[in-house]
């Protein structure tokens, strides 16, 4: 298997080679940026493969701004681009779609008509129907549900023996939000902190199977976009340890897709209620509504992928730097103390400004791949001069190029955030005038976390509210702090910022003592 994918790699790179060689000299070639380390990979081990996500990435930034070439597999161009005025225009404009790597990918994952690769007039369509589900008025409808799983999971952490401990926060943080997209979203347990249900398991496991970058990863990104679907479908059937390990995630959730869709059926009658999965529901007396029963564990698994993975990793990284900035920790729990039982989560300053410093700089998500589908020009904040010394003050974009969005990146920008961008400071949320210096390109608090566009994350109000409500209750109950043995380095990069410690194990311990001892 491994002589076959050297063998293809060579063959595809070769062409793709030649292929760029024929098109000569663009514009887009002349855009300052690193140079290569490898001719096979460019620059890509150097941005991907590191010690700490975004080691080179920043420099490279502080070195060549926030529109710079860098090369990918076999010399191809990429551009990555922390400039606000491009990324607006890159994330809603139908120029760019998502890579040819990252559907196949995602269809292999989710199945064939998930929200996240849906163009066009199905995009809007499916964000048509889940919308309306995810309004500020029902997601505070919520409320209850999430602070009965909150209550939930410092009754676990009590009886798993905790408290006196150090332990690693993540699992038990992804198993808390797996259980509230199960309870508030598909009004169907997915027993996650019990124990009792093995999909948080199988899951973990999945996205733990993905979440090293590799120079053979980069390798198959690279010719993923090059070979057939016919022929990937294929291969998605090989009996492989990962491909057995998808094989049993779609049973899994085929299974569960199937009860829910039931379940709902019984209730719902002929008439729809305001239910998530009653939005999705194709009705018999009217059959251009919704989408087919079959067709909705593909959203289910884009909606637990959504939900349990991006805000697990979140809720570690917070749980992370509370235990880092023990002052900061016992300010938050006197704040939670003098709201009482009924917290108005959003007039919670301290609470609200840790969060966003998170979202900030531990960024779910910190880059986004998109491909153009045809030519088109990029604007720019600000002129960029070539290598030839030309000034450049828009970018002419030929169909096919890849850009790289880099959120991590944008977050960082001191034009946009100040000189102490680099800096984790929850303080500068708590200043009378909000800390972004530029037009709010995100949906909350001018954060590229969740996307923007017309591909902006649906549940960012579900996220946060989320959020809000389980760090509550864990700060509550409970004190946290880094064992002297700290080794934790974030940002490694795999679908989303994870943490690894200096044995490469991906976990977050923590010690964690009771509040009121």
């Amino acid at each position: 298997m491994y002589r076959l994918l050297v063998a293809c790699t060579a063959v595809v790179g070769f062409a793709a080679y030649v292929a760029r060689r024929r098109l000569g000299r663009r514009l887009v070639d002349t855009i300052p940026g690193p140079k290569p380390t490898s001719w096979i990979y460019g620059s890509l081990v150097d941005l991907f493969i590191t010690d700490e996500y975004g080691q080179n990435e920043f420099k490279w930034q502080d070195e060549y701004g926030p529109v710079y070439t860098l090369r990918g597999c076999f010399g191809e161009t990429r551009l990555m681009i922390s400039d606000p005025t491009t990324i607006k225009y890159v994330l809603n404009s139908p120029a760019f779609v998502s890579g040819a790597t990252q559907q196949k990918a995602a269809n292999a994952l989710f199945g064939y008509g998930s929200v996240f690769m849906a163009q066009g007039n199905m995009h809007k369509y499916l964000r048509g129907l889940m919308n309306p589900w995810f309004s500020a008025r029902n997601v505070r409808s919520t409320l209850p549900v999430m602070r009965e799983i909150a209550a939930k999971l410092v009754e676990h952490w009590e009886h798993s023996g905790f408290p006196g401990k150090t332990v690693d926060v993540t699992r038990s943080m992804g198993d808390a939000a797996i259980d509230i997209v199960g309870d508030a979203i598909f009004e169907h347990p997915f027993n996650g902190l019990s124990g009792q249900g093995n999909l948080s398991k199988i899951q973990r496991g999945l996205v733990n199977s993905m979440s090293s970058a590799s120079r053979s990863a980069l390798l198959m990104d690279f010719c993923l976009k090059y070979i057939p679907d016919f022929i990937f479908r294929l291969a998605v059937i090989l009996p492989l340890p990962a491909t057995q390990m998808l094989r049993d995630y779609h049973r899994t959730t085929n299974d569960l897709g199937r009860t829910i869709v039931s379940q709902k059926r019984e209730t719902i009658g002929h008439k729809k209620d305001d239910a998530f999965v009653s939005g999705l529901l194709r009705m018999a007396d009217d059959p251009s509504s919704g989408v087919p029963d079959d067709e909705i564990a593909v959203h289910l698994r884009t909606i637990l992928f959504a939900g349990e993975d991006t805000t697990g990793s979140t809720l570690g990284w917070l749980l992370y730097k509370l235990a880092e900035m023990p002052d900061f920790q016992k300010a938050l729990r006197e704040e939670i103390s003098q709201a009482g039982g009924d917290v108005d989560y959003d007039n919670m300053p301290l609470l609200n400004a840790i969060i966003n410093e998170v979202l900030r700089v531990f960024p779910a998500l910190p880059m986004a791949e998109r491909v153009a589908a045809e030519d088109c020009v990029l604007p720019l904040s600000q002129p960029i001069i070539s290598t030839t010394g030309q000034e450049i003050t828009h970018i002419p974009i030929q169909k096919g190029q890849y850009v790289y969005i880099a959120i991590g990146s944008y977050h960082r920008l001191s034009s946009i955030w100040g000189e102490d961008a680099n800096e984790f400071k929850p303080s500068r949320w708590l200043q009378p005038e909000q800390p972004c210096k530029g037009t709010a390109l995100g949906p909350y608090a001018s954060l590229l976390t969740f996307l923007a566009g017309h591909g902006v994350c649906l549940g960012w109000r579900f996220a946060v509210q989320e959020i809000q409500v389980l760090i509550v209750e864990i700060v509550r109950n409970f004190v946290l702090s880094l064992p002297p043995d700290d080794t934790v380095r974030a940002q490694c990069f795999g679908l989303t910022l994870v943490p690894k410690t200096a044995d490469g194990i991906q976990h977050i311990p923590l010690h964690v003592t009771h509040a009121h001892d």
